[in-house]
């Protein structure tokens, strides 16, 4: 879906994508949903792997599960990492 705007594909650690593997990605820019619903605490994680983390919105949605709504999303540039060196570490199954 995003290829006809220059995007690269998506990429997650989250349940059974995480088997896929890290993605070749050039750490420049990411979109990266936040973990939890705490803005703040998600702008500290964020800012301890990028340079530059931008709070771009927030993904709402009437008919998701509580839990999975009103989570922030972020623009990060330059991140201080690549896929390769933390994906093992990122697996997250619920």
């Amino acid at each position: 879906m995003g290829a006809k705007y220059g995007l690269p594909k998506a990429s997650c650690a989250h349940n059974n994508y995480w088997l896929w593997g890290p993605p070749q990605w050039s750490g420049e820019v990411a979109i990266i949903f936040g973990e939890v619903q705490d803005l703040p605490r998600s702008m500290d994680d964020l800012a301890r792997r990028f340079d530059e983390v931008e709070h771009a919105g927030t993904f709402t949605h009437d008919y998701c599960m509580p839990y999975e709504n009103n989570r922030p999303i972020f623009i990060c540039r330059r991140a201080n990492f690549t896929f390769q060196q933390i994906w093992a570490n990122e697996k997250h199954y619920d």
